[in-house]
């Protein structure tokens, strides 16, 4: 019985750690809102570019491409909110499916615990997928210049990022204080977007 619960307990502690960003994407993750300059450039870009006045000065975007760029995103952030959803659903029923394989001596819960993760799998192959055709979208609206721009946009931004996390280790939160206004002019916390 001990055992039993033991093993429960590690499974829906497994469950909760991947539904609190354990995922790929997830805060913190590969791709996830982690950082501003961290993973793919465009992808960066894409987060960077919520913030359209910002990017209309920094980049040149005209009124067009930030109107066709937010709704594009927002659509692609629907659409990937619903499948961090889903994958937060298939991480506990998983917990629950590892409890079970991990109770049965018999082995007869191992073909589920192998669908489930091929369930887990697929998913995460799919948000995969929504994060690439979000950053193609934004490929497709900027030009060339306004690429480059965006990019050393990004690794201006990610640089500050950096200090500001040496700031943070080394508790001198006056320097964060300071370095999240030029992240982040506006507010929101020193993240882009107000992310």
């Amino acid at each position: 019985m001990k055992t039993l619960l033991l093993t429960a307990m590690i499974a829906l502690t497994s469950a909760a750690a991947f539904a609190q960003g354990g995922r790929p994407g997830g805060p913190g993750g590969p791709g996830g809102r982690g950082g501003p300059g961290g993973g793919d450039p465009l992808e960066a870009i894409t987060r960077a570019i919520q913030d359209p006045a910002a990017m209309k000065t920094s980049i040149g975007l005209t009124d067009a491409q930030a109107d066709t760029l937010q709704k594009s995103l927002a659509d692609f952030d629907a659409k990937i909110r619903a499948k961090d959803a889903e994958l937060q659903k298939l991480a506990v029923e998983q917990a629950g499916v590892i409890a079970k394989s991990l109770a049965d001596k018999t082995g007869a819960a191992d073909a589920e615990l192998a669908a489930q993760a091929e369930k887990v799998s697929k998913a995460t192959t799919e948000r995969a997928a929504l994060r690439v055709q979000r950053v193609l979208a934004v490929k497709a609206v900027l030009n060339d210049d306004q690429i480059a721009k965006a990019v050393a946009l990004v690794k201006e931004r990610a640089a500050i990022q950096e200090r500001i996390n040496k700031a943070i280790a080394d508790g001198d939160f006056a320097t964060v204080r300071e370095l999240s206004q030029q992240l982040n002019p506006g507010g929101g916390g020193g993240r882009p977007g107000g992310q």
